[in-house]
């Protein structure tokens, strides 16, 4: 089986904690409206320094606010055959 790592975040958790709105905290990071948008719906990940720069505003460790969710993925069908054929006879 393999893991498929992405990036989540929660910006916009931190960002209505703290007040802002998205294009406040578009402007204070230097962005448009709409890349905090996309930022908010996983569509966009963000450059090391973007995150770093809306962690910092957001006044939470970086960590806090991106962080990499783990999910296991089915083999594909093109797979299944090696599987089986490293597996002993019987089982």
């Amino acid at each position: 089986m393999k893991c498929v790592f992405t990036v989540k975040n929660r910006v916009r958790e931190f960002r209505a904690a703290r007040h802002f709105t998205q294009a406040q905290l578009a402007e204070a990071v230097g962005v448009t409206r709409q890349t905090i948008i996309s930022l908010e719906k996983s569509r966009l990940n963000p450059s090391i320094l973007l995150g770093l720069k809306i962690a910092r505003v957001l006044d939470r460790p970086v960590g806090d606010v991106f962080y990499l969710s783990v999910a296991d993925v089915l083999p594909t069908d093109d797979e299944l055959p090696e599987i089986t054929e490293t597996l002993p006879a019987g089982n």
